[in-house]
């Protein structure tokens, strides 16, 4: 037997002018058409920047094999029945492919592990969605960010409670003026950063048969040198005859 049921797209207008809007009350209509229909309106919340806690064992950079991983905690508090948690998340990763893309999961304390809940674009971005009970501890929902396998399933522990500290809120890092690993988009000169190098392959060649570019490619990473916060190192590569 099928059934088939007819799309229904529900205009729902909110108080344009925010005029009968208070802590709560808010003026909301919603318009189902002429089939009858269960109507229910829900009260949403805005984590701030002192809700979201990364864990002080992030990584930007492993040498181990395996993918750096970024964890956090979203201090959520009393959840009700039903309630659904939303999380965005925007950063780079080195060597992400269709098989091996950035992916968000929340841990589910009732089964233990990790669930995947959103996959970043070709932009870096996600949202990944998922109800906020089994998927809080004391209250806290703790997300992990990571390029894994699309089979794959993350590697990454649990951390202990101890590992969340008000002192790497992400309020915090930002007024340290430190940088989360996903704050840089890959151009222009990150607001905080250990180190730069500059790397040049085949300079005998350059020399030789292109002097103009090998000076002007020189003159480019002294003034590169200049503007750096940190120091600028300079390595460069001569092949053998």
């Amino acid at each position: 037997m099928k059934f088939t049921v007819e799309d229904n797209d529900p205009d729902v207008t909110v108080d344009s002018d925010g005029d009968g809007i208070t802590a709560t009350t808010a003026n909301l209509t919603v318009n189902v058409g002429d089939d009858p229909a269960n109507v229910s309106f829900r009260q949403g919340r805005t984590l701030s920047a002192d809700d979201i806690v990364a864990a002080s064992t992030n990584q930007t950079a492993t040498d181990d094999g395996s993918f750096p991983a970024q964890l956090f905690e979203a201090k959520v508090g009393t959840a009700a029945g039903g309630d659904i948690l939303s999380l965005s998340w925007k950063g780079q990763a080195s060597s992400v492919d269709d098989a091996h893309p950035v992916t968000m999961y929340a841990y589910n304390f009732t089964t233990q592990g990790w669930e995947k809940v959103a996959t970043a674009d070709s932009n870096g971005e996600m949202t990944g969605e998922f109800p906020a009970a089994d998927h809080l501890r004391d209250g806290n929902a703790v997300i992990l960010v990571q390029q894994v396998a699309v089979d794959g399933y993350p590697t990454t522990a649990l951390p202990d409670e101890s590992a969340f500290t008000e002192s790497v809120s992400l309020r915090s890092l930002d007024e340290a003026g430190q940088t989360t690993q996903s704050s840089w988009d890959g151009t222009g000169i990150p607001e905080n950063y250990d180190f730069s190098f500059a790397w040049e392959t085949d300079t005998q060649y350059y020399a030789e048969s292109f002097p103009y570019h090998y000076d002007n490619m020189n003159q480019w990473m002294r003034g590169q040198r200049a503007k750096a916060r940190h120091p600028l190192r300079h390595a460069h590569r001569r092949h053998r005859r």
